[in-house]
């Protein structure tokens, strides 16, 4: 091999090196970015929503909590609603991906969500008294097509 194939082969090797670098940074980027809007999504819309039901939540208007949660669910984004007393009994709960037996478990981060479903709560309280809490799961499925349409190479 003459020392111009040499040279050549060492600058195409750095630049193949350098694209994966660079798909690897941009593909980290691009989750992160949705994960953080997730995040934000799902804080925006549980104080929205236990805003909205804390009336209902402190006069135990059941009609308008199971209005606000058949509401809520319409959000095709939202895979289950479900807002409980201080006990911790189901006041009203809607959605298609309620968790297994009733057990709900929080998800700290995107990575953490093992069930398709971003769980996360808030307390409804008023003047810092407790009433009740709403449960939430956002579906991850949005997030998880990106990433994978993102890593995946043109057909």
């Amino acid at each position: 091999m003459t020392f111009r194939q040499k040279t050549i082969f060492g600058v195409a090797v750095i630049e193949a090196i350098l694209l994966v670098v660079l798909i690897w940074t941009g593909i980290n980027y691009l989750r992160s970015i949705n994960e953080s809007e997730l995040i934000k999504r799902a804080a925006a819309t549980l104080t929205l929503l236990s805003r909205a039901s804390r009336d209902a939540v402190l006069s135990t208007d059941m009609a308008t909590l199971h209005d606000i949660v058949n509401d809520a669910i319409s959000i095709p984004e939202l895979g289950y609603v479900r807002i409980l007393n201080p006990d911790g009994v189901i006041l009203a709960e809607a959605g298609p991906n309620l968790p297994a037996h009733g057990i709900f478990s929080a998800d700290l981060d995107y990575a953490s969500v093992d069930d398709g479903s971003f769980d996360t709560a808030i307390d409804i309280k008023e003047s810092n008294t407790r009433y009740g809490r709403l449960e939430v799961g956002i579906l991850t499925s949005h997030i998880d097509n990106v990433i994978s349409d993102a890593g995946s190479s043109p057909a």
